[in-house]
């Protein structure tokens, strides 16, 4: 879960590449390219996940009986939700200049732009809860807590896919990798809920 000093960590980070010109316009384009990109890498893991956990498609295919490519579901998972992140930057006119640290910029942007700046997710979550009959300062939190949740979720899989594809000694089970899909595929319906409608 997003913390408050996340937050503010987020905003410092944002505000300063801001001043700095790195934070620039982005043509809505890009929206779509990222989007689809984002696609592909989702069904690139799920593919994988499809092929690890079956054994006759692992023979259709002349693989190693103990053909394991969960660590590839995680890395195609995690840019699921990058290219899905960089195109729910983009519908909003916002575009990371540079590319160094481009993972963990990208998520402070998400942070600033969606939970920080104009809570654009938070929003988005109240939309669903509109017909609910609670109070509307308990809707607030259930969005506020949403929205921190998905954003976070882009922050965990940041740090598994380090984790698995850079640390000697992980190996990515099948359990992690099925979570790293599931978020994918949760993160992309978001994007998509906030870009078309």
């Amino acid at each position: 879960m997003i913390t408050d000093k996340d937050i503010q960590q987020s905003r410092n980070i944002i505000q300063r590449l801001i001043k700095d010109g790195n934070i620039i316009m982005a043509d809505k384009k890009y929206a779509d390219f990222f989007l689809k990109k984002a696609e592909e890498s989702l069904q690139t893991a799920q593919c994988l996940f499809d092929l690890s956990s079956n054994q006759k498609k692992k023979e259709l295919l002349n693989l190693a009986s103990n053909y394991d490519g969960f660590l590839w579901v995680i890395n195609s998972g995690y840019y699921a939700m990058f290219y899905a992140a960089t195109a729910l930057l983009a519908h909003f006119n916002h575009r990371i200049r540079g590319e160094q640290g481009i993972h963990m910029l990208t998520y402070h942007a998400l942070v600033y732009y969606f939970l920080d700046n104009d809570r654009k997710l938070e929003k988005h979550f109240l939309e669903h809860y509109q017909q609910a009959e609670q109070e509307a300062t308990e809707i607030l939190q259930l969005a506020e807590q949403q929205a921190r949740e998905k954003i976070g979720n882009v922050k965990s899989e940041i740090q598994k896919r380090r984790i698995f594809t850079y640390e000697m000694g992980s190996i990515a089970e099948k359990s992690k990798a099925e979570t790293s899909l599931q978020r994918a595929k949760e993160f992309i319906t978001l994007v998509k809920e906030m870009v078309f409608t």
